[in-house]
């Protein structure tokens, strides 16, 4: 029989790193406040199809800590390791599993739990608005946030079209966000799509998920000369309640927080949603492009990585392997 790898993703989005940050604690014009702790458990299911099978490698996103969360005890299954993320936006857990592996029609488990404390994230918006123009330093922070990414197509004609006029003439950074929030809002539609079809496809089709309502803000945000960054994440409390909102950055280095999906579809709260958000959220990563630090062996090298999916691989055998990915999270 003919060896063959298998290598999928689950079309579902979107950690050893145990950084402390207070409960309360205040940064310029960001407070973050309201503790409140989850237990999380990430899950994946996999059933054999073939008798001949000889490994699984199954890659599954995993918190770390930022200012708006604690991650806290961690437990995963079958030994898995970590990969970092080369820009530190996002780890990833992963299973290499020779030994004991499922027999035809039989499945394989493999999870990630851990315990996550999570702050909402408070801005004084009349303060952020009231925000004099300042010009960004062009470090290299500034030209990783700034820069095209698969799905936010910054050179796109139509994007960088737009995002001249959102820009203006020495305007400061938060009023072309705002300005970018409101636009997108103002003529987006929600739309529960199947799949991440991204910046291009939201702008042209005017509708979208909250990936796609994400993709659109970060790219008209960088094709202004904004610095801007997704983020990857779950509802908190929740079963599979993916959920993708987004950061810009100011010119003094603090992440504002915009969830332009959630915005859209809460107008009496459409302002608290540009620049706060709450404490029922736990972010898996800030980035849609995965590039891992470690390398893997040279028949089985993965260096990038798609976010706001679940990867795995199995090696021996003809037929497709089956996988079934979820995440629960509790109030604990």
């Amino acid at each position: 029989m003919t060896r063959r790898d298998f290598l999928f993703a689950s079309l579902t989005v979107p950690c050893w790193s145990l950084t402390s940050y207070s409960n309360e604690e205040k940064n310029g014009l960001i407070r973050y406040a309201n503790p409140r702790r989850y237990q999380a458990k990430h899950q994946a299911t996999f059933m054999n199809s073939d008798q001949k099978l000889t490994s699984v490698e199954i890659w599954l996103p995993c918190p770390r800590s930022w200012p708006e969360q604690t991650v806290h005890a961690i437990k995963a299954s079958h030994g898995a390791k970590r990969l970092p993320d080369i820009t530190d936006s996002m780890n990833i857990a992963r299973f290499e599993i020779r030994d004991d592996l499922p027999g035809e029609g039989q499945a394989l488990t493999a999870t990630l739990e851990h315990q996550i404390t999570a702050r909402a994230i408070q801005v004084d918006g009349k303060a952020l608005m009231r925000s004099a123009f300042r010009a960004f330093r062009q470090d290299r922070e500034f030209r990783k946030y700034t820069r095209p990414e698969a799905k936010m197509e910054i050179t796109e004609k139509d994007i960088a079209s737009k995002a001249e006029k959102l820009r203006g003439k020495r305007r400061p950074a938060a009023s072309i966000a705002r300005d970018t929030y409101d636009w997108i809002l103002g003529r987006t539609s929600y739309r529960d799509l199947q799949g991440f079809r991204g910046a291009k496809f939201c702008l042209s089709e005017g509708v979208g998920n909250c990936g796609d309502y994400t993709a659109l803000f970060v790219a008209l945000c960088r094709a202004a000369g904004v610095p801007a960054r997704p983020v990857i994440g779950i509802w908190a409390d929740r079963r599979n309640g993916w959920h993708v909102w987004a950061e810009f950055m100011l010119p003094s280095g603090e992440w504002i927080p915009v969830d332009p999906s959630v915005g859209d579809q809460n107008a009496r709260n459409r302002d608290y949603f540009f620049g706060s958000l709450d404490n029922r959220r736990v972010v898996l990563g800030k980035t849609y492009d995965v590039r891992l630090k470690q390398k893997l062996p040279r028949d089985r090298q993965i260096s990038y990585l798609q976010a706001g999916v679940w990867w795995y691989r199995s090696k021996g055998g003809r037929r497709q392997p089956r996988a079934s990915f979820q995440i629960e999270s509790r109030k604990v």
